[in-house]
């Protein structure tokens, strides 16, 4: 499969993933309740029951850039299991330090993962161990983080401004607004490795 299949892969399983967790969101909205009309439809393309594979309540998701695999992180739990397309059971990473499952990333080829904590930012050394601290972060309330895989660069969903801080490979912070998105409830970001 090349590399093109692959991308076009990990698109369609992330876009499953968005699709049930909004589907699960919706079913708490009483019937009565109409959806702005502003939203756009969603189909989900394909469901996998983690349950079968151990995870009883996965509450964090991140996606190996290289391998496609989706590595889920159960509820309570410090480490990543990996989910391959075809449902079976990957390596899974032991991870110290989750405080938060929205706020860890896969680093494939750096061959780390980046946990955003009470300690700042830390990159865990996925082969080796150890970790090392990469910045401390001017977040407020962290509601998701995810990593550009060609740069390193790291991006932090902070929902109390709204804004992202955007953490490069050095430890600079960029900060962008996102003004418009104030009046939104926010969690969660994903990076799109087909356009950035």
């Amino acid at each position: 499969r090349d590399r093109g299949e692959g991308l076009m892969m990990q698109g369609r399983i992330f876009i499953s993933l968005l699709a049930a967790a909004a589907l699960m969101a919706a079913a708490a909205v009483p019937v009565a309740a109409a959806p702005p009309a502003d939203h756009a439809e969603l189909w989900v393309q394909r469901t996998i029951y983690t349950h079968e594979l151990g995870l009883d309540r996965p509450v964090g998701l991140t996606i190996g850039s290289e391998s496609g695999v989706i590595y889920a992180i159960d509820d309570g739990s410090q480490k990543l299991v990996g989910i391959t397309a075809y449902e079976e059971m990957a390596d899974s990473i032991s991870v110290a330090g989750i405080s938060d499952p929205r706020n860890v990333s896969l680093d494939q080829p750096r061959e780390r993962v980046l946990v955003l904590n009470a300690e700042g930012l830390v990159a865990r050394d996925v082969n080796h161990g150890g970790s090392r601290s990469v910045a401390r972060p001017a977040v407020d309330d962290p509601a998701g983080m995810t990593i550009d895989p060609t740069t390193g660069t790291t991006y932090i969903l902070d929902a109390r401004t709204p804004r992202l801080v955007i953490v490069d490979e050095a430890g600079g912070q960029t900060i962008v607004t996102l003004n418009e998105l104030a009046r939104n409830e926010l969690s969660g970001i994903a990076f799109n490795p087909s356009d950035g």
